[in-house]
């Protein structure tokens, strides 16, 4: 028996490093909900998945994302744009526009380099199980230039109640690749925390009221003006050869290298290149000419590099 109670031990403990290992820290605060000023109103239904340039590299889980993939009906956020995971999930409900009211997805970058926030908003959502078609919310989704914090801030809602749900529990996630390392928010909505058990989860007592932000904070990072954002870190990296005229790059870097992204200028990301944490990386590419952008990750912080090819 003794045996079993170790190894259950150890399985949990497993678990749990793995989660936080890759995990948040997770505030609540209060603050005044302001919609968004002149946003980029999306149209069409709201199954259909939107993409938003955020304008500036997020990291999400230890990885670079310079676009966000929006489906609203899902209330999702997902930053590969094909899979089921390096997601944001808000609310858990079947989302759609109100019938009667000004609803629509927005968003915005706001504010300059390198401090800039993309602001994302679900204005005036309905519930596709609200039968009295009286149930509405508001909600913006932050990311945070150099910081990579997330804010999630509640605005004005009505009728919100569990049978909107299904029965289920409001559900709040933020997902790694795999379901275990996913970080879920239980408990009082004034007052969450992270639930490390996908199989069990409880999600919150009540949907949040207005003014109540979540603030997922990447581990590791210090406010203040004496923090440093990762891309400011003096990181010395070669490539060459810049400019290239055939397929092949070479990377070089002080540190281990751990992944290599190339984007085009729009931000969109072109070619992932993971790496075994070696300080060197050889690259092949089928690259047009043109100018890219290289983000080199490394143990002690990232490298964007401007690629021409000719």
């Amino acid at each position: 028996m003794k045996k079993v109670i170790t190894l259950f031990a150890f399985i949990g403990g497993a678990m749990f490093a793995h989660s936080q290992n890759l995990s948040y820290t997770l505030t609540t605060k209060t603050g005044t909900y302001a919609e968004l000023a002149s946003p980029t109103v999306t149209t069409g239904d709201w199954k259909n998945p939107r993409t938003v340039t955020l304008g500036f590299d997020f990291r999400f889980f230890n990885k670079t994302y310079a676009t966000a993939y929006v489906v609203p009906f899902l209330g999702l956020v997902n930053f590969t744009g094909a899979s089921f995971y390096d997601e944001i999930s808000v609310i858990g409900g079947a989302l759609i526009k109100h019938s009667t009211l000004t609803s629509n997805f927005s968003y915005k970058i706001e504010g300059n380099s390198p401090n800039r926030i993309a602001k994302l908003q679900w204005k005036n959502g309905g519930f596709e199980a609200d039968m009295t078609n009286q149930a509405f919310f508001n909600l913006q989704i932050w990311l945070y230039e150099g910081s990579n914090i997330i804010e999630i801030r509640h605005g004005s809602s009505q009728g919100v109640t569990q049978d909107i749900f299904g029965q289920a529990p409001p559900t709040y996630k933020v997902q790694n690749e795999t379901p275990d390392s996913s970080l879920y928010l239980k408990g009082s909505f004034s007052a969450p925390v992270f639930d490390l058990n996908p199989q069990t989860v409880t999600g919150l007592d009540a949907y949040p009221s207005e003014g109540t932000i979540y603030v997922l904070t990447p581990k590791g990072y210090t406010p203040g003006p004496t923090s440093t954002p990762e891309r400011s870190k003096n990181i010395a990296v070669s490539l060459y050869p810049n400019p290239a005229t055939g397929n092949q790059l070479m990377i070089e870097s002080g540190s281990e290298i751990t992944e290599v992204t190339i984007s085009d200028i729009q931000g969109k990301i072109l070619q992932t290149i993971k790496n075994d944490n070696q300080s060197q990386v050889n690259i092949e590419h089928n690259l047009k000419a043109g100018i890219y952008l290289v983000n080199v990750n490394t143990r002690e912080g990232i490298s964007t590099q401007k690629l021409i090819i000719n």
